[in-house]
């Protein structure tokens, strides 16, 4: 079966993906090391940019939460971690959207309900 090898360059929120075409049934497991420590060596390198996606906006969220002492991000507010701007609102609005529609994993709901101040509704 012919797959799509997606990686990406870390640059906060708006992550570039790169992709290239390789016949494969996991990513990593069929890559040559020599291309694996390759690509690892790219600085911002991500075998899973979803996840690192999820994990900077939840940083992001958790740093907000620790200055501001509430979670109502308003769906215009961007946040600076370790120098890279995110679009927390949308991401934010976005968790809350997934969740409405069923689409949110469990695990990713824990995580939020255990933000302080964390609330579905924004009414």
């Amino acid at each position: 079966m012919m797959l799509m090898v997606c990686w990406s360059l870390k640059g906060g929120m708006g992550t570039t993906v790169v992709a290239a075409g390789l016949a494969l049934s996991s990513a990593r497991a069929n890559i040559p090391d020599e291309r694996v420590v390759d690509l690892e060596a790219i600085k911002g390198w991500t075998w899973d940019a979803l996840e690192d996606s999820y994990q900077q906006g939840l940083a992001a969220l958790k740093q907000f939460v620790e200055r501001e002492g509430h979670a109502n991000v308003v769906s215009t507010h961007k946040e600076v971690v370790e120098g890279a701007e995110h679009k927390l609102g949308q991401w934010v609005s976005n968790r809350r959207t997934d969740f409405r529609k069923g689409k949110l994993a469990p695990s990713r709901v824990s995580d939020l309900e255990a933000i302080k101040g964390w609330t579905w509704s924004t009414k």
